[in-house]
C-alpha cells in the first residue's frame, strides 16, 4: 500500500504529463496553423517554416517545393513539438521561416500574395481568442 506522499507525486507526475500535452497540442495546432495561412505561389514560402526547441532551427533547403499544402513544415512541426518537449522543461519554442520575402508577406501585405493581414498575427490573434486570452 502506498504513502500519501507516493500518492501526491503520482498525482502531480500526471497533472504534468497532462500540461505536456496540452502544451504539445496548442503549440503544434498554432505552427500548422501559421503554416496553413501562408500564401502559396510556388510552395517555396509554405514549406520553409522550421519550428526549434531552445536554440536555433534548422534552416535546410526546402525539398519539395511543389507541395502546396505545407507537407514539409507540418511534417517538421510534428517531429520537433513533442509531449516530451514540454514534459517539466521550461523550454523555448520557435517557428522561423527563411525565405527573403516572408517578413514582405508578414508585414507589408503583398496584394499579389492574397494575404494583406499576414499569416502569423492574424493566427496568433485567433488561437489568443480561442483560448479566452
Amino acid at each position: 500500500m502506498g504513502t500519501f506522499s507516493d500518492s501526491v507525486e503520482q498525482g502531480v507526475a500526471q497533472l504534468l504529463k497532462n500540461l505536456a500535452g496540452n502544451c504539445d497540442a496548442i503549440v503544434s495546432t498554432l505552427m500548422v496553423q501559421v503554416i496553413e495561412a501562408t500564401p502559396v505561389l510556388k510552395g517555396q514560402l509554405i514549406n520553409s517554416w522550421y519550428p526549434a526547441v531552445g536554440d536555433i532551427p534548422d534552416t535546410a533547403s526546402v525539398t519539395d517545393v511543389f507541395n502546396f499544402q505545407g507537407g514539409d513544415s507540418i511534417e517538421r512541426v510534428y517531429s520537433v513539438i513533442t509531449p516530451e518537449v514540454f514534459l517539466g522543461k521550461d523550454n523555448t519554442v520557435t517557428m522561423t521561416n527563411n525565405e527573403d520575402y516572408a517578413y514582405d508577406i508578414e508585414y507589408r501585405g503583398q496584394p499579389h500574395w492574397q494575404k494583406p493581414e499576414g499569416m502569423v498575427r492574424v493566427t496568433v490573434s485567433d488561437m489568443q481568442n480561442q483560448l479566452g486570452g
